[in-house]
């Protein structure tokens, strides 16, 4: 990864995280009852919608370990890390706000950008559809090994039965390494006054 960070500036980069996989699933797939992705040659796949949904919930969830300590060593304010992308956030709500309030208001807006708003309107432009960071394919570096368990449920399905059962409910890759590139716009940063910080903060998370 070359120096994206210099100082209160951001400079264009690119760069390849590593994510290992450890008895997880690190993006299940809908359309296979949620096995964790992969692909024809068996080697495990991680999208980057699903990618960044991961880190949303991670800076969502302000009573987590994980926040209290990257939040007290990087000094973040309280205010304008909420989340836009969250079940928590009313669209009536962002529609009322001034463009300048929602981009200082919402972190993933200004890094990831945001299809949230469809149509334009006078306070809020739905122009920020690129954002400042942009994740390829994770792809794993070998073949990933699927295990599936059924599991016992608590409450039966059926009325005659204490406890019902889940068919292969349980499936997680049992080890696996996965490559990730991203790529960080700098000229977008303009638009979406993305900090440095933002992307510091991403980059621990």
């Amino acid at each position: 990864m070359n120096n994206i960070l210099n100082g209160d500036c951001l400079n264009r980069g690119t760069g390849l995280l590593l994510i290992e996989a450890i008895n997880s699933n690190p993006n299940g797939d809908p359309d296979r009852e949620s096995d964790p992705r992969t692909r024809q040659d068996g080697c495990g796949e991680i999208s980057p919608v699903s990618f960044k949904r991961k880190l949303r919930d991670l800076v969502e969830n302000k009573e987590s370990p994980v926040w209290k300590e990257i939040s007290a060593e990087l000094k973040l304010p309280e205010k304008g890390f909420d989340i836009l992308e969250s079940k928590q956030t009313k669209r009536e709500d962002v529609r009322k706000l001034e463009l300048g309030d929602f981009l200082s208001k919402y972190w993933d807006a200004r890094v990831f950008g945001t299809t949230f708003l469809e149509e334009k309107t006078e306070q809020v432009d739905s122009f920020i559809k690129t954002g400042v960071v942009q994740f390829g394919l994770g792809v794993s570096i070998s073949p990933v090994q699927i295990e599936r368990m059924t599991t016992t449920k608590v409450l039966a399905v059926e009325d005659d039965k204490d406890k019902g059962m889940a068919p292969l409910g349980f499936r997680v890759v049992s080890y696996g390494v996965y490559t990730m590139p991203f790529f960080v716009n700098a000229t977008a940063a303009q638009q979406t006054n993305c900090t440095p910080k933002d992307i510091e903060l991403l980059l621990r998370l």
